[in-house]
């Protein structure tokens, strides 16, 4: 028999008592806890362990479940019954890997509960947080909260503040106060009133202190916040351990009388700042969750005064001289169209002005790497002609469509819209919904947001009483498609989801196909857009061709070569579950292409299918056009800073999705000043020679990338109208005009992503809703 030690009872040493029929087991949670400075007793069964707690009460109980004659369940009850012993911290060890008894521990006040076998240092962390924090108050047996022993509120405000003063002795590490909510939940209460929440609060206690960490405290107020204390802890660490926890919310299946319902956590948090009072941070946390709220992304949001910089921007900001050139880069004091000139000619200088003084710099004091620099400008000019080729053929090779493997589910769809702007296409956006041919139920809801009431929105409401499938949702405080996306989750009931624009009319076979494709096991199913305005400008009609080489060549064939596909903002078809547990998130530029990489990453599949029609309307101005390709290049740009690496070096990925991610998201930014390079060198040339006409053109590597790079125009031509929709190929002139168009095209697209490039590195982010006719 293990024998306990002799305690002092005239020293401060805290006692800690074991009670454990395994000798193996007590050895080892004696040695731990003697290790830490604790004193030890030792108990092998229930009747023992009451006799010494009686007679010398611990200031911790380590309790096995499994004991002979009174088990740890009838033991802890006793405990929790008595008025001496009920505030004694508990904490309950079993091998047992039932959760029900886990739950049913909670329920009668167990202060922690760890499985076998566990990990020595958490068991050591856990036990030193409990010891750490055992003189603030515990609810009382009264408190609604007994479930789990979490701290009265103002219990916790009383450690809020102490801590407060702790941090001001400590410089390296910051404190964080976080508050947590389930946004559906005040809905539920409405719905089932409160006498759920003693089961669901334990629930989601339970799931908040899975994976607590040493010294974190947790209470809940008055509305059914959680507020979490996170001392001891920097910014990256607390926010990882926050989308940590909102993953681990987002995906539970909680039980609400016998039914199973998932909610959407919402994170709040902020620094605990020593300079603040308490009820000041609080503020402070409760204005991040009104961020994330209005969000509604699974993102924790970080509290930023008004004199902060965002920790969230992708670049850093170096002293004043940073702050002077982005303000000089960015030209608040000029008109928008002044300061986008003045953009494209600080890339052009970039691009060719500087590499163009490098040379002649380099020139003075007889040094030439032009020649180097040329064989590689136009070896990687010829291998992206090749690549167009290559993605042109593969999209030739399509997959035919397979029979659904299950019957077709109850399906839904989800309009995004912004009113004014967009209420003139939303009938018939409507009418086209309406009117789909797909044999399973569908619900149809369009989240939309206005910044004012509008007469409109009764002509909606009408149209919802006469069919039911029809669910308008106007979405308070939003500013992007993003957040109307994520509030339509909540309302969604469908096994898989569609999500589309305003402007969009999808084809009746749509969902149809989708499902198709879900039920083989794809994760989300991208479509083709197509353009249904392309007679009315000579905007429309090159952007009517344009989408014919992205939709039906270009996203096929990458996801071909790539082995991933890419979802495109609309007309994509998502697994209900996969979408709420990834969200839209409204602070990317291209939410869409993000929300692709960050399921990619995880190892789900988009699959592409191009005869899955859905016809919106093309921009008719090329401000309009600019301001739309504007977002989509910085959009593009934003996801390569955040995504490229890690998806890089992720030891999960191919090595046909890495260089699927080289070609996609990190030579996408890099190819436009590559393609320019060809300048500065034959200008240097030509002040060398003295003159254009004494350069030697006939170099044969010139020759053939220049027959390469002019011949991919045509052949993508012919790829093209060979895999274009029959409603744009009746239009041949509109291929001829592109083709005509593609050089100076191509180099407009380029000269927005430059521009795009320098707008994120210098912060000039807006969102402009793009006008269409």
């Amino acid at each position: 028999m293990v024998q306990s030690q002799p305690i002092d009872t005239h020293t401060d040493q805290k006692t800690i008592l074991i009670v454990d029929d395994d000798d193996i087991t007590l050895r080892l949670l004696r040695d731990v806890a003697t290790r830490l400075g604790y004193a030890v007793l030792l108990a092998e069964n229930g009747m023992e362990a009451l006799e010494i707690v009686v007679e010398m009460p611990p200031d911790l109980i380590i309790l096995d479940l499994m004991l002979p004659g009174m088990n740890g369940m009838e033991l802890l009850k006793r405990l929790r019954s008595h008025e001496d012993t009920a505030a004694i911290p508990i904490i309950m060890v079993t091998a047992s890997s039932e959760q029900k008894n886990m739950f049913e521990s909670w329920d009668l006040g167990a202060d922690d509960y760890i499985f076998k076998p566990f990990q020595l240092k958490v068991l050591e962390a856990r036990i030193n947080a409990i010891l750490a924090r055992s003189t603030v108050l515990r609810a009382q047996p009264s408190d609604p909260n007994i479930e789990l022993g979490i701290y009265r509120w103002q219990a916790f405000l009383s450690e809020v503040e102490r801590e407060k003063l702790r941090t001001k002795k400590r410089r390296a590490t910051n404190t964080y106060l976080v508050c947590i909510q389930l946004h559906e939940l005040d809905h539920l209460l409405e719905l089932l009133g409160d006498s759920i929440m003693g089961t669901l609060t334990k629930q989601i206690e339970a799931q908040i202190l899975m994976h607590q960490q040493p010294l974190e405290i947790l209470s809940v107020d008055d509305k059914h916040r959680f507020y979490l204390l996170m001392p001891e802890t920097s910014f990256k660490a607390a926010k990882a351990r926050l989308e940590k926890l909102i993953r681990q919310l987002s995906g539970f299946d909680f039980t609400i009388k016998n039914e199973r319902a998932r909610f959407t956590p919402v994170v709040g948090f902020s620094r605990l700042d020593k300079q603040l009072k308490v009820t000041q941070s609080l503020s402070n946390t409760e204005q991040a969750l009104q961020d994330a709220l209005s969000q509604l992304d699974l993102d924790p949001k970080y509290y930023l005064s008004s004199t902060q910089k965002r920790v969230t921007d992708w670049l850093p900001n170096i002293g004043q001289l940073w702050q002077t050139l982005r303000s000089f880069f960015y030209l608040r004091f000029l008109k928008d169209r002044s300061r986008s000139a003045f953009q494209v000619f600080a890339t052009f200088f970039i691009g060719i002005g500087l590499p163009l003084m490098v040379y002649l710099g380099l020139g003075a004091v007889g040094i030439d790497i032009t020649g180097v620099v040329y064989i590689g400008v136009v070896t990687a000019l010829l291998l992206t002609a090749m690549l167009i080729w290559y993605e042109g053929y593969l999209a030739m090779q399509q997959q035919p469509l397979p029979e659904a493997k299950a019957q077709f589910p109850l399906a839904s769809a989800i309009i995004a819209a912004y009113l004014p702007n967009e209420a003139d296409t939303l009938l018939a956006t409507i009418a086209a919904f309406q009117n789909l041919d797909y044999p399973g139920p569908i619900q149809i809801i369009l989240a939309y947001n206005t910044p004012e009431d509008m007469p409109f929105e009764e002509t909606l409401q009408a149209i919802a009483r006469r069919d039911p499938r029809f669910q308008p949702i106007r979405v308070q405080h939003s500013t992007s498609k993003a957040q109307n996306v994520n509030a339509a989750l909540q309302h969604v009931t469908g096994e898989f989801v569609g999500i589309f624009d305003a402007d969009h009319q999808p084809a009746p076979h749509t969902f149809t196909r989708a499902w198709q494709w879900l039920s083989q096991g794809y994760d989300v199913v991208q479509g083709h857009c197509l353009i249904r305005n392309g007679s009315a400008s000579w905007v429309t009609r090159l952007v009517a061709v344009e989408f014919e080489a992205i939709y039906a060549v270009s996203h096929p064939g990458r996801a071909q070569m790539h082995g991933f596909g890419i979802f495109g903002g609309s007309n994509g078809y998502w697994r209900t579950d996969l979408l709420q547990s990834t969200r839209m998130q409204g602070f990317m530029l291209t939410e869409d292409i993000d929300s692709s990489m960050r399921i990619t990453k995880q190892g789900f599949r988009i699959k592409v299918d191009p005869q899955i029609i859905s016809r919106e309307l093309a921009p008719t101005t090329p401000k309009a056009l600019w301001n739309q390709r504007m977002r989509w290049a910085q959009g593009w740009f934003q996801v390569s800073l955040k995504h490229a690496i890690q998806l890089l070096l992720s030891p999960t990925g191919s090595l046909r999705q890495k260089f699927g991610v080289w070609h996609l998201i990190i030579w996408r930014e890099i190819y436009p000043w590559v393609s320019m390079q060809i300048i500065p060198i034959v200008i240097y040339w030509a002040i060398r020679n003295g003159g254009f006409q004494n350069i030697d053109w006939a170099v044969p590597i010139f020759i053939v990338t220049s027959i390469v790079t002019l011949s991919t125009g045509p052949l993508q031509i012919y790829f093209i109208y060979r895999l274009g929709h029959p409603s744009i190929k009746e239009h041949k002139r509109w291929f001829v005009y592109y083709m005509l168009m593609s050089f100076f095209y191509t180099e407009y697209k380029n000269t927005i992503a430059r521009v795009s490039q320098l707008k994120e590195f210098m912060k000039d982010r807006e969102w402009k809703v793009t006008s269409r006719g």
